[in-house]
């Protein structure tokens, strides 16, 4: 199963994701030094650079993601 980390941080959901046996396909972070530390921790995802409007209830835009 693929899965996509969206605000992946230093990849915890990642992580876990892996340890229970699917494949990071893609995450993303608004933060390039978390972005850092997720590209070192799992090498084998795409990722980028994300920024993004919230309201209270949703993400309404996420910009420059390859998919």
């Amino acid at each position: 199963m693929e899965v996509y980390d969206l605000f992946c941080g230093a990849g915890g959901f990642s992580t876990g994701a892996v340890a229970a046996g699917a494949v990071v396909a893609y995450a993303c972070d608004h933060d390039e030094d978390a972005l850092a530390t997720h590209r070192a921790n799992h090498p084998n995802a795409s990722t980028s650079i994300a920024k993004w409007t919230c309201t209270k209830t949703a993400v309404t835009r996420i910009d420059r993601h390859p998919l």
